[in-house]
């Protein structure tokens, strides 16, 4: 899943700590996170491309733990690294895993 957010006034969140232009899940996954990308640690900001990521690489598993909200690029990367992209027989034969 991919959005883009945007915010009134060009901000992340309202003051109240909420993010009234993204989906209910979005919303809570940027909450958990404390609107910081997992993966590259930095903080999202509101033209970041945001997509939302399986942790164990299983898009049948759409349980709120294996759910994390990545920058776009940060979700391309980890999905190379992991092999997520591939079937779930070949990921163990990925180089360096």
């Amino acid at each position: 899943m991919m959005t883009a957010l945007a915010c009134p006034q060009g901000k992340l969140a309202t003051p109240q700590g909420q993010y009234p232009t993204v989906s209910p899940r979005l919303a809570t996954l940027l909450k958990r996170q404390g609107a910081r990308c997992p993966y590259c640690g930095l903080f999202f900001q509101p033209a970041d491309q945001l997509e939302i990521d399986h942790r164990s690489g299983d898009r049948r598993d759409s349980r709120s733990v294996n759910l994390q909200a990545l920058h776009g690029h940060c979700h391309d990367a980890k999905s190379r690294e992991h092999g997520d992209y591939l079937p779930a027989g070949r990921r163990d034969n990925v180089s360096g895993h």
